[in-house]
């Protein structure tokens, strides 16, 4: 049964959702919102990640704004902020919708996961506001300043500057005169004012503040045209219709790709944490490292939401890492690494080079066309250039995955006992730049990760079956 109904003029419908009350199947939990999870600690989880679905389907037409426009998630006092055509405030569960008596749209929002969302530039313009340190809506002083100085570390000068350009330019339209003022005094304080002269795509791109790691453009380019000129068959997810395949698939694609990367569970105690919301004794971070990441991978809005422009490529990339590592603050969840990091003898792309290698890499998935193309490609360019402290191969696979479900195909699951199988078929680009066995690596998961999961205690038997659980010293997978 899906978590959430919404009432409307039907009156079958209506009477459906009067006769699963009655059976104590779903509840009322706001004027047209019903919900089939009893449980208030239960429900509060669910919405920590599903509230972008309740907001586009009972108040399409306001605006995440404020600080929630560069959190994207409840703050620390259990609110998020829009901006809307009048002041409210409703509360479902702990968490809080403020609504914020503003113009609800503008020309230069954005929309990610179905709702509006302010622009950079709007959120920023937002920031200044009156009186920002007596008011929750806002982000400190020191928080604001922090991400002025972001964007200039990873971004550069320019970016800096046409964000003030543009706050210029639309802050009589907002009617955010004096907040602009505010804003330009700050980037003021930032910025120099030495020219660069131009001498080759990476120097230019350095002086933009956008310097992209070449080696790296070079495997991006070598991978894109190896996918454009190998396509491979791909067939339709079969049992994409039915939610209860989506759900328990979304589980075992959160438990294997967690074990992946270090995080161990049994499986019966990963069934408690999911299903029971269940935190394991001792092991907290970790028991939320499972939940975040199960969230993320049966959330249906996010999947139907693959972004289309490179700006909200970024918004959605810090925001699955975000949910991935909600617990862990001191990881610094969905925000890009400040220093260089690797994995053994991998090296991977410089912190002041993240946002120019993301941006280079980002125009070749644009022009791939096929959906499993984009999937391989668009894993491939995160794993690369691992933007974030930790998560980075949950994430990598989360978008692997969103880039299939949304053209109706298979997921792909890394079971641990293929954990050797993935390494060896990313290393052989990075290394070798050879991309045949990195593609062929997951054409096979590809086809193996196709089977019913609508059955629970079915699939997990069958699984077991096929040595999925097993570590790769132990035995081969079954096909």
């Amino acid at each position: 049964m899906e978590n959430f109904f919404y009432a409307d003029n039907n009156q079958t419908k209506s009477k459906d959702r009067k006769k699963l009350i009655e059976k104590g199947l779903i509840r009322k939990l706001a004027p047209r919102l019903y919900t089939s999870i009893l449980s208030n600690t239960k429900l509060d989880l669910v919405l920590r990640t599903e509230w972008t679905e309740v907001i586009q389907k009972l108040f399409p037409e306001v605006v995440l704004s404020h600080r929630s426009a560069f959190e994207f998630k409840p703050d620390t006092n259990n609110c998020l902020y829009f901006s809307s055509n009048k002041s409210r405030t409703i509360k479902l569960a702990s968490i809080s919708f403020v609504f914020i008596k503003s113009a609800p749209h503008h020309e230069t929002d954005i929309k990610f996961m179905g709702i509006h969302c302010s622009s950079k530039m709007r959120a920023m313009l937002e920031m200044f506001g009156v009186s920002p340190t007596s008011d929750s809506r806002f982000l400190s002083q020191s928080e604001i300043e922090k991400k002025l100085e972001n964007i200039l570390l990873y971004e550069g000068e320019s970016s800096l500057n046409q964000l003030r350009d543009d706050a210029r330019k639309y802050s009589e339209s907002l009617n955010m005169q004096s907040n602009f003022k505010r804003l330009d005094q700050k980037i003021g304080s930032l910025l120099g004012t030495k020219k660069v002269k131009s001498q080759s795509d990476s120097f230019v791109a350095a002086s933009k503040g956008n310097s992209y790691d070449t080696s790296r453009a070079i495997l991006f380019s070598e991978l894109s045209s190896f996918l454009k000129n190998n396509p491979v068959a791909q067939v339709k997810d079969q049992f994409y219709s039915s939610h209860d395949h989506f759900l328990n698939k979304a589980f075992f694609e959160s438990y294997f790709s967690n074990y992946v990367e270090g995080t161990k569970f049994l499986i019966e105690e990963a069934e408690q944490i999911v299903f029971e919301k269940v935190i394991i004794p001792n092991r907290i971070k970790d028991s939320h490292d499972v939940l975040g990441t199960f969230n993320i991978c049966s959330n249906q809005n996010f999947l139907n939401n693959t972004p289309s422009t490179f700006d909200e490529f970024i918004l959605s990339l810090k925001f699955v890492n975000r949910e991935i590592l909600n617990e862990r603050e001191e990881l610094a969840p969905g925000e890009f690494k400040s220093v260089d990091n690797q994995a053994g003898n991998s090296i991977f792309v410089k912190h002041n080079q993240v946002i120019g290698t993301l941006l280079k890499g980002y125009d070749y998935y644009q022009d791939l066309k096929d959906p499993f193309s984009k999937a391989l490609f668009l894993s491939f360019m995160i794993s690369e250039v691992h933007p974030f402290n930790d998560g980075n191969g949950r994430t990598c696979r989360i978008f692997l995955n969103s880039e299939l479900y949304k053209a109706g195909l298979p997921t792909i699951i890394i079971p641990t006992v293929y954990r050797e199988d993935y390494l060896t078929g990313l290393k052989t680009i990075t290394k070798k730049g050879i991309c045949g066995a990195y593609v062929r690596m997951f054409t096979r998961a590809f086809n193996f990760s196709h089977m019913d999961f609508t059955d629970y205690q079915k699939i997990k038997k069958s699984l077991i079956s096929k040595n999925w659980f097993l570590e790769p010293s132990d035995g081969k997978i079954i096909e």
